[in-house]
């Protein structure tokens, strides 16, 4: 069986060096290219939020408020930043993935406005019934000096530019295309 994810050429041949990894790998960097050789297009989150979801939320902020206690949190408090619902990511790859339009090319998956690491908190303390907790702000060295340690501190220290400034999707396009 063909692997999907192999590299390969626009004739449908493995290149000959895996420098770019897959056709969807590609596609985040290369869209002229990828608009003429794939029939796949890259769907694009920010972290997620919602049941079952992997993210800042249920790794620190959801033990934190079930206990009661503080939070330690990697980046500023009060940074606006996208947060994904995972359904809405669902929604997206189903939707895009039937469409021929979309192939060739990255979309954003809609989401919903931009907050605050400290007003997400907030909401959530709300949601369950609690009091709010008490966030810490984590020192940026703490996690890159964990990091040479500790395999899950070193990438959340490689992707911590996305805590550190504004990091707000735009989504504009997909919901315009895909309404």
């Amino acid at each position: 069986m063909e692997d999907v994810l192999a590299p390969f050429r626009s004739s449908g041949d493995r290149r000959d060096t895996p420098v770019y990894g897959s056709c969807a790998h590609r596609c985040d960097w290369d869209v002229e290219w990828c608009s003429d050789h794939c029939c796949c297009g890259t769907v694009r989150g920010s972290d997620y939020i919602g049941k079952g979801a992997n993210g800042i939320y249920s790794l620190l902020i959801e033990p934190a408020l079930k206990k009661g206690k503080a939070a330690w949190i990697t980046g500023h408090l009060d940074m606006p930043h996208t947060f994904t619902v995972n359904t809405d990511m669902a929604r997206a790859l189903i939707t895009l993935a039937s469409q021929e339009r979309a192939w060739g090319r990255p979309w954003h998956v809609p989401s919903p406005p931009a907050v605050t690491i400290r007003e997400l908190a907030r909401r959530y303390a709300v949601a369950a019934d609690r009091p709010p907790i008490k966030l810490i702000e984590l020192p940026r060295f703490v996690m890159r000096t964990a990091g040479l340690v500790v395999p899950i501190a070193r990438e959340m220290a490689e992707m911590d530019y996305q805590w550190y400034a504004p990091f707000v999707m735009d989504a504009t396009e997909t919901a315009d295309t895909f309404a």
